[in-house]
C-alpha cells in the first residue's frame, strides 16, 4: 500500500498546492475529513468546488480533477454517499488493517 507521504508527493508532482496534496493524502490513507472545497471535488460536484476554491486550488481544479480520477482509489469519490463513507470505514489503511 501506498503511504500518504506517497499520495502527497503525487498529487504536488502534478501541480496540487501541498497543503491541498496533504489533506487529499490524509484523506485517502486514513480516511480524514476534508474541508468544504475538496469535499465538493470528491463528492463531484464542480460548481460548489468552484465556489468553495481558494484562488491557488481554482487554477489547479482541472489538474485536482485528474488527479483523482486517475490516481486514487474509485470507491473514495463520486457523490456524498461515498465520501462519507470512505470517512467512516477510515480510508485505506482500515481496508488493509482487516
Amino acid at each position: 500500500m501506498k503511504s500518504a507521504l506517497d499520495y502527497q508527493l503525487e498529487a504536488e508532482a502534478c501541480g496540487i498546492p501541498w497543503n491541498t496534496a496533504y489533506a487529499l493524502s490524509e484523506y485517502v490513507v486514513f480516511g480524514e475529513p476534508v474541508g468544504g472545497f475538496l469535499s465538493s471535488v470528491l463528492s463531484n460536484n464542480l460548481r460548489e468546488s468552484v465556489f468553495r476554491a481558494d484562488n491557488e486550488n481554482l487554477l489547479v481544479l482541472s489538474n485536482i480533477c485528474r488527479y483523482i480520477y486517475n490516481n486514487i482509489p474509485a470507491d473514495c469519490s463520486g457523490n456524498v454517499d461515498s465520501v462519507n463513507a470512505w470517512i467512516k470505514r477510515g480510508g485505506l489503511s482500515q481496508l488493509v488493517s482487516r
